[in-house]
């Protein structure tokens, strides 16, 4: 897909996006906060089970990796019990982040 396509597609998501958040939180009686459009993206279907939970996966490892709360198998550990996710889960997580 061209450059300048894309581009516009991008845009006009955007644009109708913005425009059904607004919608949404004045029916609601909703301030247009960052936390509500996540909350919103997710309603609409629009972010997809997999990335969130990757994303906060692997957030959640770098940031326990940061505090020193143990060595990969331990924090692999941690995070499968907060998530309530096998421990196999979050290693093939780990895997397909670092193939890319």
């Amino acid at each position: 897909m061209p450059n300048e396509l894309r581009k516009h597609l991008l845009d006009k998501f955007q644009a109708h996006l913005s425009i059904e958040f607004e919608s949404y939180c004045t029916l609601h009686g909703q301030e247009q906060t960052s936390h509500g459009l996540i909350t919103f993206l997710i309603d609409r279907d629009l972010l997809q089970k997999d990335a969130i939970q990757q994303y906060a996966v692997l957030k959640e490892i770098e940031q326990l990796t940061e505090q020193g709360a143990g060595n990969k198998t331990q924090v692999v550990g941690i995070v499968s019990h907060r998530f309530n996710i096998s421990e196999r889960t979050v290693w093939n997580i780990l895997k397909r982040q670092e193939k890319k």
